[in-house]
């Protein structure tokens, strides 16, 4: 019974986690609609959604590969890694697209 409640939650958290990334699409596109030019930051924050939401799904599916001898949990955490490197450089992306906004026009 344990996995049958932990595949549910891990599929419910999934899929909540899809629904918010399109809700935060749709604003994004919205807003770049209303503006009338492309605005960075909104896709930006949809990326760092969407790896957040993959390093959870990893991380999950992970536990159970802890101690294969095929790898499978080395490659997971590798991915792992790789995703809060993307997360990581979509913030700071995001910060330098701040502090570009703030500076006065010549």
């Amino acid at each position: 019974m344990g996995e049958g409640v932990e595949e549910a939650v891990k599929a419910t958290l999934d899929l909540l986690l899809l629904v918010f990334i399109f809700v935060e699409l749709l604003g994004a596109v919205r807003s770049t609609v209303r503006e009338r030019k492309l605005v960075a930051e909104p896709f930006l924050i949809i990326g760092i959604i969407a790896s957040i939401k993959e390093i959870v799904v990893v991380s999950i599916s992970a536990k159970d590969d802890f101690g294969n001898p095929d790898g499978s949990f080395e490659d997971a955490m590798l991915e792992i890694g790789i995703l809060a490197g993307l997360v990581v450089a979509l913030a700071l992306a995001m910060f330098l697209s701040r502090l570009k906004e703030r500076e006065p026009e010549e």
